[in-house]
């Protein structure tokens, strides 16, 4: 079943959060918070405070001050994290790990913004999981940032709309962001077009 990557990935009204998962969470902001994060804090039990000292995690909404970052982990020593890990772990049922939230990402695929289309639910969201791990963002609409399509076939309204972009977003499978992670750089984009797999199908 095809899965619209609205529902997996940024649908953030559909989670349900424990009423106590952020209980033992106290968190200072930097930056602003979407108010869909702060309601999901907030249902789980957070406690906010407008002090560094004493919390638990900071947590980095949009325009965040990488001063505050700097002064978390070398003052403070707590972790800084964006707002995808309140997301993962309201997801998870427990509190996600902050190594691989952390706002100053240099990852293979940073700078880069994603959407996807006829990928099938479980490897929407590994897709999702990986990118984001590794430095990039992920949006669930094709939009003027996105810098790449990744297609699990040459069809849809996402993938007719990516080829009336002409360069601006690069069309690929999920083959190229496999490959770029085992050669742990950006590959060539042109032989990861997803009409070849219907050529090669032929």
């Amino acid at each position: 079943m095809s899965l619209d990557p609205t529902s997996a990935v940024s649908n953030l009204e559909s989670l349900q959060v424990k009423d106590d998962l952020f209980k033992n969470v106290k968190c200072f902001v930097t930056g602003t918070l979407d108010p869909k994060i702060t309601k999901l804090l907030k249902d789980g039990g957070v406690s906010m405070s407008k002090f560094m000292d004493f919390c638990s995690h900071l947590i980095c909404g949009a325009n965040y001050d990488e001063n505050d970052i700097t002064e978390a982990g070398e003052l403070y020593e707590i972790p800084s994290v964006t707002e995808a890990w309140v997301v993962a772990s309201v997801r998870l049922g427990r509190l996600a790990s902050t190594k691989a939230y952390f706002p100053l990402k240099t990852g293979i695929f940073c700078g880069l913004r994603f959407s996807a289309t006829q990928i099938d639910t479980r490897d929407l969201r590994r897709l999702y999981a990986v990118l984001t791990f590794h430095g990039g963002t992920f949006s669930s609409r094709l939009d003027r940032k996105t810098t790449h399509l990744v297609c699990g076939s040459a069809r849809g309204p996402a993938y007719s709309k990516a080829l009336t972009c002409g360069t601006g977003v690069h069309i690929v499978t999920p083959d190229w962001v496999a490959d770029c992670l085992k050669s742990s750089s950006i590959k060539p984009v042109a032989v990861y077009h997803p009409r070849l797999l219907r050529e090669q199908r032929r």
